[in-house]
């Protein structure tokens, strides 16, 4: 991952931050949810919607560490959002790499619409390969919210790797296998494997940046609000009061 610059505490600087208890997008920050309709505060202006939940800027407590392992929790009680819930993330790292699991527990009464995701930030050098296996992706409008699933334009079918740098995407792709590789021209490799949980992949490639972004997700961008139009391929999840959802991502690091 691409490494934070000194003394930056802005999480868009940072090489991953986690998404919870939503990824990417909510429309226009509201959504109409068991008949209620819900407004969010906007916190990515001047774009009209709430994006990435409120991990990425909450403030995180350590909870548990040992030699190879941290794991870090976050709290939110229902305020601009509309249920209480506890988020935890741990951090193993292994000889090869390192492995997350992200979860979100329902803490309010009632049901709770709920996902999960990371947002890892990769370096961009001329020739860079991505690959991955994706079933569909997900149509923005102009106002990068998804309109409806299409084919795997040729342009964005990575199942034989692509030299990424010239791509411009911003969307999210369905029907992912769980399993990327990015391959650098130094000959470095990374191999991103997700649990099932994970449904979801958002790529994101910036034009005139020297990063692009590979992010594990359980739902489609907008999720919440794709359900109550009545798409059922959204991977969003519906948590019961006091059940929790999780799912380890691991990142490997291949020489060839």
């Amino acid at each position: 991952m691409r490494p934070t610059p000194t003394n930056s505490v802005n999480p868009l600087d940072m090489a991953c931050f986690p998404l919870v208890p939503f990824s990417n997008r909510i429309g226009y920050a509201q959504f109409v949810f068991a008949g209620q309709l819900h407004t969010l505060p906007c916190n990515f202006p001047p774009e009209p919607h709430v994006i990435h939940g409120h991990g990425w800027r909450g403030n995180w407590s350590v909870t548990d560490r040992h030699g190879d392992a941290v794991t870090l929790s976050f709290r939110h009680d229902a305020a601009d959002w509309p249920w209480c819930y506890t988020a935890s993330e741990t951090f193993w790292l292994r000889d090869d790499g390192l492995e997350a699991m992200i979860s979100v527990t329902n803490d309010s009464t009632f049901l709770m619409a709920a996902g999960l995701g990371l947002h890892p930030f990769f370096p961009k050098p001329s020739g860079t390969v991505l690959t991955a296996g994706l079933g569909h992706v997900w149509e923005n409008d102009e106002w990068k919210l998804p309109s409806r699933p299409i084919a795997l334009p040729d342009a964005w079918n990575f199942s034989a790797g692509r030299v990424i740098n010239d791509i411009v995407v911003d969307n999210c792709f369905g029907g992912w296998t769980g399993e990327a590789r990015i391959d650098w021209p130094s000959g470095l490799s990374l191999a991103i494997e997700a649990d099932r949980v994970f449904g979801n992949l958002v790529i994101y490639n910036p034009p005139h940046e020297d990063f692009f972004c590979v992010e594990p997700a359980s739902h489609a961008n907008d999720a919440v609000n794709l359900r109550a139009r009545g798409f059922t391929n959204t991977g969003l999840r519906v948590l019961f009061p006091g059940e929790r959802m999780a799912g380890r991502v691991r990142f490997r690091v291949i020489n060839s």
